[in-house]
């Protein structure tokens, strides 16, 4: 069907990476425009990871298929301003960089009170909630933020951690909490159906979200956007990245370097004696998210830049 008639406008994800490379080589077989939607960079990431030598030949080879794509890309969205810095060093014109961040998924909304099952289930009444919902990936920092927790709950007897998801870096956490000797407090769970994200929202007055140095620019972790959403405050704790710059715009959170343990724990005897600044920031991210990453506003963007495209493809002799 592709090759009978194919689209005025080829559109590739980078997640699987090694599409992107596909789909570039068929659009310029068929002189289509492309638009690429850089969700992470490769082969970036593979590199930060460890899994990948730049030296290699796997890693040049790789480096300069990516190049080549991105560079023949007539748009590539990027999810944040320090993304789009990384795409410019990959020889993308900044002219062709347009910035559009993701959105929330699943059940919109908090579950609160005594309304919410989880609260009774993890017996969180009365407590003073951290959750970390998501992928606990390579890409992510936990040290310093379970430290930091060790620190804070000799001040904050309340403080409970919830971690409600999986990943490759799921037994090291496990193993690091046991030699903090903070698992009485910690709970891991399962990723639940997305129908019941308003309950986990729902406990949590702080949302953690971390990124190991490396990977500042390469990826956005989405996870942001669902905690703003639901305006959930949230705590940063990584390099200068997407993330930090859109907590600091918001004013929804607060942000912290890794290996800032003292910062850290500060903040959360700081937050959890004071529920009235939880409040505002909870209100503020949430503003921040209608206004810069609600799901309207992005599809709006998403079909202006396809648009555009058309245009000068038609524009094109």
């Amino acid at each position: 069907m592709l090759l009978r008639r194919p689209p005025d406008v080829f559109v590739a994800q980078t997640n699987p990476p090694l599409a992107v490379i596909f789909v570039a080589a068929v659009a310029s077989i068929w002189r289509r425009p492309l638009v690429i939607i850089a969700m992470d960079i490769y082969p970036e990431v593979l590199i930060a990871h460890g899994g990948l030598s730049r030296r290699s030949m796997l890693g040049k080879l790789l480096e300069g298929a990516f190049k080549w794509a991105y560079r023949r890309a007539q748009r590539v969205v990027s999810l944040g301003p320090v993304m789009s810095v990384r795409l410019r060093a990959k020889g993308v014109n900044k002219e062709r960089i347009v910035e559009i961040p993701n959105w929330a998924t699943g059940a919109a909304g908090v579950m609160s009170g005594s309304n919410n099952r989880l609260r009774a289930e993890w017996d969180l009444e009365d407590k003073f909630v951290l959750l970390y919902s998501g992928n606990l990936g390579l890409a992510h920092e936990f040290n310093t933020f379970l430290q930091a927790v060790e620190q804070a709950t000799r001040a904050v007897p309340s403080l409970r951690v919830i971690f409600v998801g999986g990943g490759s870096r799921l037994a090291e956490v496990r193993l690091r909490v046991r030699e903090l000797g903070i698992d009485p407090i910690v709970r891991f769970s399962d990723l639940l159906p997305s129908q019941r994200l308003p309950e986990s929202f729902g406990i949590a007055h702080l949302a953690i979200v971390t990124l190991q140095p490396g990977f500042a620019g390469l990826v956005v972790p989405s996870k942001l956007q669902g905690y703003m959403a639901r305006g959930v405050p949230i705590l940063y704790i990584g390099p200068d990245s997407d993330i930090e710059r859109f907590v600091a715009r918001s004013m929804g959170g607060v942000c912290h370097r890794c290996g800032d343990i003292r910062g850290v724990a500060s903040s959360l005897i700081e937050l959890a004696a004071n529920p009235d600044r939880l409040v505002t920031l909870g209100a503020k991210a949430r503003q921040f998210y209608d206004e810069e990453f609600s799901e309207a506003r992005g599809l709006a963007r998403y079909e202006a830049a396809i648009r555009s495209v058309l245009k000068e493809s038609c524009a094109a002799p």
